[in-house]
């Protein structure tokens, strides 16, 4: 009994934070997510509790699915997040939005981990060579580099308005491209 209500609050308060909060929230800077840590750990020892309504959901088949492709929906959850942003803030679109957003990191980590991590880890210990793994290692940091520019270059306002959120009207505006013929290719001093 004990357990069941420490879960309970645990998964109350993140869930008021999760609903009631957004990324430039100053009080997330302040303690928030110092409190959702703590929230979480009270909900995963309520889950080691025996006989409590928490182990019988962190053993559940959908939340063992989650754990074993922690990594893949790790990696998988923030260009999932920028490249379906919804376009509006009516409340019927974000919904289909965050569902449409689950939806596609279950189905990248799913086929990251299938395609990718299963694969490897069978293959023993140094599948490819070190030179191969270095080589896709690099690969993997340049072809995200690039694609953070290409949403950059997209769509700067997001990334204005965060830092904006985050450090207020301390935030220089950045010029325009235009304003700056210097920084053009080709262009002649």
């Amino acid at each position: 009994p004990g357990g069941d209500a420490l879960a309970a609050a645990a998964a109350l308060g993140l869930a008021a934070m999760m609903l009631g909060l957004h990324g430039a929230s100053g009080f997330l800077y302040c303690g928030g997510f110092l409190l959702a840590a703590w929230l979480t750990v009270l909900l995963i020892l309520s889950g080691l509790q025996p006989a409590t309504v928490a182990q019988r959901l962190l053993e559940s088949a959908c939340m063992r699915w989650a754990g074993t492709r922690s990594f893949a929906l790790y990696l998988w959850h923030w260009p999932v997040v920028v490249w379906l942003r919804p376009a509006g803030h009516d409340g019927m679109e974000l919904l289909v939005g965050t569902l449409a957003r689950l939806a596609a990191m279950a189905i990248a980590a799913e086929l990251s981990f299938r395609l990718v991590e299963e694969p490897l880890r069978r293959a023993g210990p140094d599948p490819l060579g070190r030179s191969h793994a270095r080589a896709i290692a690099a690969g993997a940091v340049v072809g995200t580099c690039a694609l953070a520019m290409l949403q950059l270059e997209r769509d700067p306002a997001p990334a204005a308005a965060t830092l904006q959120g985050y450090f207020g009207e301390r935030v220089l505006e950045l010029p325009a491209p235009a304003a700056r013929p210097e920084l053009l290719l080709g262009a002649v001093a």
